[in-house]
């Protein structure tokens, strides 16, 4: 081959290097911004969850004070009838757990 025909194929082999670079380039761009995409995306859903959470333990909490506030009033009004309710549901407990075993 001559030197013409080499410094031709030299530049083709440039421009299709130069191609592919810049074809990665695009490609590794499209990817970053797609990753970030789903970053914000699991970053809000995170925070949507999260404020579900916070908001259902504040309601659990709430509605466990007036329980126990009740569940106080009663053990102070009728104790007796209270601890018979326990036992009770302590027997049927056990033998629930009884025929668990059994089976």
């Amino acid at each position: 081959m001559d030197k013409q025909g080499l410094g031709t194929e030299e530049k083709m082999v440039e421009a299709v290097q130069g191609l592919v670079s810049q074809n990665l380039d695009t490609v590794e761009a499209k990817i970053d911004s797609t990753v970030d995409s789903a970053k914000d995306a699991v970053h809000e859903l995170r925070s949507g969850a999260q404020e579900i959470a916070d908001r259902t333990l504040t309601r659990f909490n709430g509605f466990w004070g007036q329980m126990q506030e009740k569940a106080d009033a009663q053990m102070a009004q009728h104790p007796w009838i209270v601890l018979g309710g326990l036992l009770v549901v302590g027997y049927l407990l056990s033998r629930s757990q009884q025929s668990h075993r059994n089976n």
